[in-house]
């Protein structure tokens, strides 16, 4: 990603971040596509210190202006209910093996749908992108 484009898209994200209200989290955009390689773009958090990477593949920038706020606002949401996320990760690692496994997986699935639906109804009174021409350059 060329300096410019990386600028362009970090002051989204920047402005995108205060508009959900973020403020103490410092959001940077990384030069590495998500671990999970079917998805458009994913965001890591440090848990003490309200830093998060969001890593943007390449495919999202394909992707419609309004899709494209959309991830935005998906992947800033989850910051909201990081710590909350954590701690079901913790908790049901309390449990046995077993128990501990089913439960990590429906609470990330839950609460990975109930950030969807929020996103979803958030993002369309939000800001897309702006279309800056060296955007696309």
């Amino acid at each position: 990603m060329k300096k410019k484009h990386l600028a362009y898209w970090q002051a989204y994200v920047d402005d995108m971040r205060d508009a959900l209200r973020l403020w103490t989290w410092e959001v940077e955009i990384v030069h590495a596509p998500p671990e999970n390689q079917r998805a458009s773009a994913s965001i890591l958090a440090e848990d003490q210190r309200n830093n998060a990477e969001l890593h943007l593949a390449p495919d999202f920038f394909d992707d419609t202006p309004e899709e494209q706020r959309y991830m935005i606002t998906h992947e800033l949401m989850h910051l909201h209910l990081w710590r909350y996320m954590n701690l079901t990760n913790e908790l049901a690692g309390q449990m046995g093996a077993q128990a501990s496994e089913f439960a990590q997986v429906q609470l990330t699935r839950m609460l990975e749908l109930m950030n969807d639906e929020i996103a979803k109804a958030v993002a369309p009174f939000l800001p897309l992108p702006p279309r800056a021409k060296e955007e696309s350059a």
